[in-house]
């Protein structure tokens, strides 16, 4: 499952790193294919939404931007330059 290689690889960057996962609602819902990530105590938070089974190609969303990442090396990146409040 890709998004558990991009969860663990943002938890070395982000120890703070909240998870999300959209609920699902009903047999015919993509809910499993939807993530929130952001960090604890900030307001900022990214929407990935992956093909069935948290597969590749990923989708990121922050606000109005969106990019998709054909990889988790490129996703890892782009939603550390979203997350990093600090820099």
């Amino acid at each position: 499952m890709m998004m558990t290689d991009l969860i663990t690889n943002l938890r070395d960057v982000f120890p703070d790193l909240r998870i999300e996962r959209l609920p699902v609602v009903g047999p015919r819902a993509g809910g499993d294919t939807v993530w929130y990530l952001g960090r604890r105590g900030h307001r900022d938070e990214v929407q990935v939404d992956t093909m069935p089974g948290g597969a590749l190609p990923f989708r990121l969303l922050r606000q109005q931007i969106q990019v998709d990442a054909e990889n988790v090396r490129d996703a890892v990146l782009k939603v550390t330059e979203w997350l990093d409040v600090d820099a």
